[in-house]
């Protein structure tokens, strides 16, 4: 089950019930597939953020506030998000559960699957969560995908304030219609040279052909001149998109990887199983 929330106690209240009414989230208009991940060196402005928001072709923009924590325990990424931005860039499953992105807007903890299975983190329970200050208290509002890189877990942006979370520490970006290698050239003007530009997208093509699809060491340049066709552009491609979002650990990770590749569970499932039958 790729999204989870909690359960009411029989005879008990709804989850979150008594807390406060979480804010409106936006109604989703449609997914957004990232084509880059920024992450500033220093945080970046408000007037930054607007000027990427502007960029020619941009469709989708969400500012992430990250930072890591300690999780009952376990080590994880927490980004802190806007759950009206954010939930675009996630998978449909979890870009259309509204009970996910009000845990959020609550103040809840929502980890991804990989995490929860990690560590001590039970669905509708209690954990600390230790950032650079004193512990906090947070519940478990949710596990769903999130086919972020280098995103374990989601609050809403007070609480990874309270983490000591980085303000305006890293945008992901939709432009479809622009080429990478464009698109992150007109990100570069704005945010300078200094921050780490990630490109999600996966485009390349061949500067020579290996002899096997499995070879390691393959000179393979990543340009947009590819034949989605040919194995031999293919194959790297996807591995490389795969291993972007953590496809080269295990379990849940692996899974997740493999959604945010095709967001169909059967295929993930299928996918894994004809893997399964290689190794």
């Amino acid at each position: 089950m790729l999204v989870e929330v909690p359960l009411p106690a029989p005879g008990g209240p709804a989850p979150g019930a008594a807390s406060a009414a979480a804010p409106a989230v936006r109604a989703l208009a449609g997914l957004a597939v990232p084509d880059l991940l920024v992450r500033a060196a220093r945080p970046l402005s408000q007037a930054q953020v607007a000027r990427l928001r502007r960029l020619q072709g941009v469709t989708a923009l969400a500012v992430l506030d990250p930072v890591r924590v300690r999780a009952a325990g376990t080590r994880a990424r927490v980004a802190g998000v806007d759950p009206s931005q954010f939930r675009a860039f996630t998978p449909q499953e979890t870009a259309q559960s509204d009970p996910v992105r009000a845990a959020v807007a609550r103040g809840e903890l929502v980890p991804a699957h990989g995490l929860a299975a990690a560590g001590d983190l039970p669905l509708g329970g209690t954990v600390a969560v230790q950032g650079r200050g004193a512990a906090v208290q947070e519940r478990v509002g949710a596990l769903a995908a999130f086919g972020v890189p280098g995103v374990d877990a989601v609050v809403d942006r007070a609480s990874a304030a309270a983490y000591g979370a980085k303000r305006n520490g890293a945008v992901l970006l939709a432009a479809p219609e622009r080429t990478v290698d464009g698109l992150t050239a007109s990100v570069r003007e704005v945010v300078g040279t200094a921050a780490e530009v990630v490109a999600l997208r996966p485009v390349q093509a061949r500067s020579g052909r290996c002899s096997s699809c499995r070879r390691r060491g393959s000179r393979t340049a990543w340009t947009a001149t590819a034949d989605i066709n040919d194995p031999y552009d293919a194959v790297p491609a996807a591995a490389r998109y795969l291993c972007q979002y953590g496809g080269g650990r295990t379990g849940q990770d692996l899974y997740d990887a493999v959604y945010a590749y095709n967001h169909l569970d059967s295929h993930v499932r299928t996918v894994l199983d004809l893997a399964s039958r290689y190794q």
